[in-house]
């Protein structure tokens, strides 16, 4: 009963899914995803598609599906044998899968994946659903009707390191990186202590500074009014400024 079941929802999911044919990325894009070449500053995000979990049987994914970052499309895997990826900046990300076809309802909304990407990191992200418990009528059997699956991500690395080694490359999106921000971001933030100080504050400063030579100033003037070459009148003056500016 249990193999009729797994069968009964793998065709039906079957008949209702979308799938596309995409040419495969240029052979550049390809050899620099063959030898794990990130640029600096950069790390990479892979996405595959994975499998459907019903009744504790794992059945492979083959429908069309389009990849989203913070709620920004990144690109579509139109089938099993398809991946792409994606160059990011350092950050915090959240990663959704959404099933493309307007005949396709079996999907719920996806349960986001977030996680925190660092410099240089190699991720693989295969695309995951399982039912939910409003598929299943009493008994135990599964209604077509009220079938529904989450979509989500799960993590891997050797295994999707191998998964992808059997797909074809159709995108390397290195352009979303400059649109889509991190949800917090690694970036180092801009050094702001070189920047100039205000005029206001640097001649505030300066006005700061003491007045250098006031010995030799009252001095020079010392010497003129006893040379008599000023009053006693301006010369008091004079000393009085000097002092006060002082």
């Amino acid at each position: 009963m249990k193999r009729l079941l797994i069968a009964v929802a793998a065709l039906l999911m079957i008949g209702c899914a979308t799938r596309m044919e995409h040419p495969s990325a240029s052979l550049t894009d390809q050899k620099m995803i063959r030898e794990s070449a990130i640029e600096k500053g950069l790390a990479r995000v892979h996405f595959y598609m994975g499998e459907e979990e019903m009744y504790g049987a794992m059945i492979p994914i083959n429908r069309s599906m389009e990849i989203f970052i913070n709620n920004q499309s990144a690109g579509i895997v139109g089938n099993k044998n398809e991946f792409i990826c994606v160059d990011l900046y350092p950050g915090e990300y959240s990663f959704v899968w959404r099933s493309v076809g307007t005949t396709d309802r079996s999907y719920e909304m996806p349960r986001p994946l977030v996680l925190n990407i660092n410099e240089s990191d190699l991720v693989f992200l295969s695309a995951d659903s399982s039912l939910t418990n409003s598929s299943l009528l009493a008994g135990g059997l599964l209604s077509a009707a009220t079938m529904k699956l989450h979509p989500t991500f799960n993590r891997a690395y050797s295994v999707g390191q191998q998964k992808i080694s059997q797909k074809r490359l159709i995108l390397r999106n290195t352009i979303i990186k400059d649109s889509v921000l991190p949800l917090k971001s690694e970036k180092p933030e801009t050094i702001t202590s070189l920047k100039p100080a205000p005029i206001e504050e640097e001649n505030k400063n300066q006005s700061a500074k003491p007045e250098t030579g006031i010995h030799e100033k009252l001095e020079q003037l010392k010497k003129l009014y006893d040379d008599n070459l000023i009053t006693k009148e301006d010369y008091d003056k004079k000393r009085k400024e000097l002092v006060d500016n002082f």
